[in-house]
């Protein structure tokens, strides 16, 4: 049986949890931060939309498909977010600064720990 679809219990179900709970709350923000946002979607650079593709949408998609693939979601989410770090680094010349691109992707940390727990 595929261990994202298995019944885990004690640690294993924990983090299952807290890792679905958290990218719940981290997409609800991002989508809040995307409907939110006043700007012209005509003043973005296409270098912006591309990083955008990764961050917030590669991120969410991660986080959204580790409910049922807990290694695929992680690692997807994960790749965006270096992916887009090194977009970043190439059109800006430095790293996105503070932890919160980090933060919104944490819970694909949690997924894999899942995973790896409920094997």
């Amino acid at each position: 049986m595929n261990a994202s679809m298995s019944h885990p219990t004690g640690a294993g179900s924990a983090v299952r949890w807290i890792a679905r709970i958290t990218a719940l709350v981290c997409i609800g923000i991002l989508l809040a931060f995307v409907i939110g946002e006043d700007g012209d979607p005509s003043q973005i650079t296409p270098g912006e939309w591309v990083q955008l593709l990764f961050f917030p949408l590669g991120v969410a998609a991660g986080l959204a498909l580790g409910w049922w693939k807990e290694t695929w979601g992680g690692l997807l989410a994960i790749g965006c977010l270096i992916v887009f770090y090194l977009l970043h680094f190439l059109a800006a010349g430095s790293f996105p600064r503070g932890p919160y691109f980090a933060l919104f992707t944490s819970p694909a940390l949690l997924y894999l720990i899942s995973a790896k727990l409920n094997r």
